[in-house]
């Protein structure tokens, strides 16, 4: 049997034992490679194979990198300036550092159904699944010690089998951090931190990886204790004072949230399509600080705020959705990628018109 053949028999034997909660409990790189060894070992004696102490050790190697991480990607998890990596089917795999431009490698997956097993068994120790049925999700997981957002997108909804991996560093970034990196200034930091201790909301806007959960969580340190937090995707390092509340209903989670009354409700990332809980987010007395996937246009962004409340509140007056955005979310920080770059391009305060009193705009701040 060649270490190939051998290496998909335990893999399939592995995945055959693996029970998901037992995935789920095996929360540390130890434990994870423990239960590879106790499977390999089983077929090695059911397949009567002696491997050298060399070979046993590389196969384990590859097996914890084809059953815990991304396989012939792994390496790029040690690098921690890595921030991104695409993959377009198993032989176009993209990489991005920091905020520049994302690049092509070399490196690739030896076909479509090793990238799709790889797929698969990462998903599971996140406790997800996609088939035919579910071609499409969005989680976060932890791949050693980097947070990790995966996107998946599968035929066929998708020619190929695409998997987008947000990575996050090992250490999260504090605000100080931030203004090192020139992402915010000096002057921008301070007025969100007095904001949030007056108890202003915010709003974070932005494209997709422009830093708006980066920023979120550089702001978490701000907030009191028992703030709750929902996220899309498990990606935020929440500290223990904090509820945190993820899954695939994401506006259930909100409700979730909303029952224990709490003093701020953090959302990452909430999408105008989600204009049942979003409103009923606002119209509560919770303090907000939410980051929205959306354009940086203060226009269409107050333009798709109003059409996702009517979508869902269709009798809602657009004086009721205006109060709402200047009580609820005064303050708007966007983000935009500039010159290979993360920037926070306008911080605001959503403003009644003097002239047009019926009518709010984006009143920019000094920063």
């Amino acid at each position: 049997m060649s270490m190939a053949a051998l290496r998909e028999r335990i893999e399939a034997q592995f995945v055959e034992e693996a029970r998901p909660d037992m995935l789920l409990a095996a929360d540390s790189d130890r434990a994870r490679r423990e239960m590879i060894r106790e499977v390999a070992e089983y077929v090695l004696v059911v397949e009567s194979l002696h491997l050298s102490r060399a070979e046993t050790l590389a196969l384990y190697d590859e097996l914890f990198a084809n059953l815990f991480r991304f396989g012939p990607l792994s390496p790029f998890f040690e690098d921690d300036t890595l921030s991104e990596i695409t993959i377009d089917g198993p032989d176009r795999v993209y990489i991005r550092h920091g905020a520049a431009d994302m690049l092509q490698t070399d490196r690739h997956f030896e076909d479509t159904e090793q990238l799709a097993r790889i797929t698969q068994r990462v998903l599971s120790t996140a406790g997800v699944q996609f088939s035919d049925a579910e071609p499409f999700t969005e989680v976060g997981a932890a791949l050693g010690k980097r947070h990790v957002r995966l996107t998946i997108a599968a035929p066929p909804i998708s020619p190929l089998l695409h998997v987008n991996i947000r990575l996050h560093p090992t250490q999260p970034f504090t605000l100080a951090d931030l203004i090192t990196r020139e992402m915010v200034s000096q002057a921008a930091a301070d007025q969100l931190v007095s904001g949030l201790h007056e108890g202003r909301g915010l709003m974070i806007a932005g494209d997709v990886g422009t830093g708006k959960t980066t920023l979120l969580q550089a702001l978490l340190a701000e907030l009191p204790a028992h703030s709750a937090v929902v996220e899309r995707s498990a990606e935020l390092y929440i500290s223990p004072d904090m509820e945190a509340n993820h899954g695939n209903d994401f506006a259930l989670q909100i409700d979730k949230a909303l029952e224990k009354h709490p003093p701020w409700l953090v959302l990452d990332e909430i999408r105008f399509d989600e204009g049942r809980a979003l409103w009923a987010a606002l119209s509560s007395e919770v303090r907000c600080l939410w980051t929205f996937r959306g354009a940086t246009d203060q226009n269409r962004l107050r333009a798709a705020f109003n059409m996702s409340v009517r979508r869902a509140q269709p009798t809602v007056e657009q004086s009721a959705i205006d109060t709402a955005l200047v009580d609820r979310l005064p303050m708007v920080a966007l983000l935009a990628r500039r010159e290979s770059a993360l920037r926070l391009i306008m911080l605001g305060i959503w403003t009644r018109d003097a002239a047009q009193p019926d009518t709010i705009r984006l009143v920019p701040l000094a920063i």
